[in-house]
C-alpha cells in the first residue's frame, strides 16, 4: 500500500502553498529560541548564585536564616557591632570579631527567629523589646557552645551575602548596566 500520495488530490504549486502560510508566528518562535543560547551561556543564577542556591545553615540544632533586609534594620536599631564589623571588613583584611555576650545573643536571636516576627517586634515595641526577647530566648535558654556555633553560621551567612553583593556589582559594572554615582571616564 502506497501512503505517500493522496487519492483524488490535485497538487498545489509550492509558491501558492508558501503564500498561504503565515510566517509571523514562526518568526516569533525563532526570536524566542535565539535568546536560549544566550541564556545558557551564563551559569545560573549568575552573580547571585550563593544567595539563591545557599539557603539556611544548620548549626547546633538551630536554623540560621539567610540574610534579608530586615536583619540589617533590626541590627541597626540594636546598634550591633556586627554592622561595624562588616563595614571594616570591606576595607581591611583582618577584622575584630569579639562581641559581648548580650550582643551575641541578639545576633543569634535575629538570625534564628522568623525575620518578619523580629521586625514586627522592633516596629511595635522597639529595640529594647528585641534585646529583652534575645536575652530571654538565647541568653537564658541556649548552651554556650550553641551560641558559638550559631555565631559562626551567622558570619558564614554574612560572608555569602557580601560575596554575592560584590559579584553582582562587578557583573553589572562589566555589562555597563551600572552608571549611577560613577565618575565619568575622561580621556587624558
Amino acid at each position: 500500500m502506497q501512503t505517500d500520495t493522496l487519492k483524488n488530490a490535485t497538487a498545489i504549486p509550492r509558491d501558492i502553498a508558501l503564500g498561504a502560510v503565515n510566517l509571523d508566528r514562526y518568526a516569533e518562535w525563532r526570536g524566542r529560541q535565539s535568546c536560549i543560547e544566550k541564556a545558557q551561556s551564563k551559569p545560573l543564577p549568575g552573580a547571585a548564585g550563593k544567595a539563591f542556591a545557599s539557603g539556611p545553615v544548620r548549626a547546633a540544632g538551630k536554623i540560621v536564616n539567610r540574610v534579608v533586609p530586615s536583619h540589617f534594620a533590626v541590627l541597626q536599631a540594636l546598634d550591633s557591632p556586627l554592622l561595624s564589623m562588616i563595614e571594616n571588613a570591606m576595607g581591611k583584611k583582618s577584622v575584630d570579631v569579639s562581641f559581648k555576650p548580650h550582643e551575641q545573643w541578639q545576633i543569634c536571636y535575629v538570625f534564628t527567629e522568623d525575620a518578619e516576627e523580629v521586625y514586627t517586634l522592633l516596629e511595635t515595641e522597639g529595640p529594647k523589646a528585641v534585646a529583652k526577647a534575645a536575652n530571654k530566648a538565647v541568653g537564658m535558654g541556649w548552651e554556650a557552645s550553641a551560641v558559638n556555633l550559631v555565631m559562626l553560621a551567622v558570619l558564614e551567612q554574612i560572608k555569602r551575602h557580601v560575596e554575592t553583593t560584590v559579584k553582582f556589582a562587578a557583573e553589572m559594572e562589566a555589562q555597563g548596566d551600572v552608571s549611577f554615582f560613577q565618575e565619568l571616564k575622561t580621556n587624558p
